[in-house]
């Protein structure tokens, strides 16, 4: 998708120059566009940047928007809306972002009168959380396990805003995931004499933010 989008962009930039070499100087009735502002955006591996440019002037059927990274990556125009009688938004999407794609970024316009840049904005590609170690048994019961999260070191990025334990028997049926606000917590309702895995999934802000489950703990319930 990501090598479609762009074929059609330099087709696109293609064609216009094109046109720029076969127009005539008295046909130039529109001015480039002069960009007000670009934000920031930060989003979690694997999520849609959508970026959102400012622009004076209104929307031209011959003008060429796109969005272009720094690291090589460019976006055409998704949609245009306008906010009044002079200004428009002019938006653009990175898609299925990694940390690869985090860097500067601006958006173009391109038209027969030439070329119009905004300033540079950062795209920041965060990776979702995940604890490098098992949890720790601390106690065991015929229907319970107890359990320290022990989900300090992670690998990806905080700040950690939830805490999940999950487990299922080791026959693979996946029992349940629930909610953890203390570093320790007591798994119940388990069937005796049963092998479990348990893992912690961890959480941080955005949509995406939850990484893979952590490195599984494997441990037994006692007999009845």
């Amino acid at each position: 998708m990501e090598l479609a989008g762009s074929l059609v962009l330099r087709a696109a930039l293609l064609m216009l120059s094109l046109g720029l070499m076969g127009a005539r100087a008295d046909t130039f009735k529109v001015s480039t566009p002069h960009f007000l502002h670009i934000k920031g955006v930060e989003v979690n591996a694997g999520q849609t940047a959508t970026f959102h440019c400012t622009v004076n002037g209104r929307p031209q059927s011959n003008l060429l928007l796109y969005l272009q990274g720094m690291g090589g990556r460019q976006a055409a125009v998704r949609e245009t809306k306008p906010l009044n009688a002079r200004r428009y938004v002019a938006s653009f999407n990175v898609d299925n972002t990694t940390k690869g794609d985090s860097g500067r970024y601006r958006c173009i316009a391109q038209s027969e009168r030439g070329v119009g840049v905004s300033s540079y904005a950062d795209l920041t590609v965060k990776q979702p959380p995940v604890p490098i170690a098992p949890p720790q048994l601390t106690a065991v019961g015929a229907t319970y396990l107890w359990i320290q999260l022990n989900a300090n070191s992670i690998n990806g990025d905080g700040p950690i805003t939830e805490r999940d334990v999950e487990y299922r028997t080791t026959a693979g049926m996946l029992i349940d995931t629930t909610p953890v606000d203390k570093p320790t917590h007591k798994i119940g309702h388990l069937d005796p004499d049963t092998e479990y895995e348990i893992s912690v999934l961890l959480t941080r802000p955005l949509d995406g933010g939850t990484g893979n489950p952590g490195p599984p703990l494997r441990a037994r319930t006692k007999c009845a």
